[in-house]
């Protein structure tokens, strides 16, 4: 099976989770049975809203008999997945290991604060 890679770029919170939860929502449908890797290498910020976000976008995917996986991940933010007990759910890495498979040529949904 294939697999194609959805690149987190930025800050994701109660302002545009929904956005982020769409936007990979479309792109996981569009890829028709492929496994999805999600590459937080550059992200700055998630909260609780963005990682629900992420929790029912993986819901729909298991549904389907198909894995999303995080890899890459910012310390601070492999931390609070690990006290929500999550990085098992979301296939993470273990810390080091930032591997990741084929990559796509999309990138989606990137906000910046301002200063």
């Amino acid at each position: 099976m294939t697999e194609r890679t959805f690149h987190l770029r930025g800050e994701y919170d109660l302002v545009n989770a929904s956005e982020l939860e769409a936007s990979l929502l479309h792109f996981v449908r569009s890829g028709g049975q492929a496994e999805i890797t999600i590459d937080a290498a550059q992200l700055r910020f998630i909260d609780s809203s963005g990682i629900g976000a992420l929790l029912r976008v993986q819901e729909v995917m298991e549904r389907e008999g198909r894995t999303l996986r995080v890899v890459n991940l910012p310390a601070s933010t492999r931390r609070v997945l690990d006290v929500l007990d999550l990085t098992a759910r979301f296939g993470v890495d273990p810390p080091g290991d930032g591997s990741s498979g084929p990559t796509s040529d999309r990138s989606d949904q990137q906000r910046e604060r301002p200063a």
